[in-house]
């Protein structure tokens, strides 16, 4: 079966604004997010990039990325089918 996702490979984290720049039309999970006082993601670090939400989880791809060193994670949703409801939500850090 083909893959529906890909890890990428940025090398510092990048706004928000250049991720959805970048990913438009697709679900990204992103570490070393820094977030607002509202919860909104101000930046990150993009790594798994899918055509559905948590792409990828069935190959054990994010248990890379459980380290502290990764907190905060998050996963993004810019998917073009609005009917598929993914609430957006994180792990580590202060979310637990």
């Amino acid at each position: 079966m083909e893959k529906t996702y890909k890890l990428v490979n940025h090398t510092a984290p990048i706004s928000i604004e250049e991720i959805k720049r970048l990913y438009a039309g697709h679900w990204i999970y992103i570490v070393k997010a820094k977030v607002g006082e509202y919860g909104e993601i101000l930046s990150g670090l993009p790594v798994v990039i899918g055509s559905r939400a948590a792409d990828g989880a069935e190959d054990g791809i994010y248990d890379m990325y459980r380290a502290d060193e990764y907190d905060i994670r998050a996963g993004l949703n810019l998917l073009t089918n609005k009917w598929i409801i993914s609430p957006l939500r994180f792990t580590g850090g202060i979310n637990g």
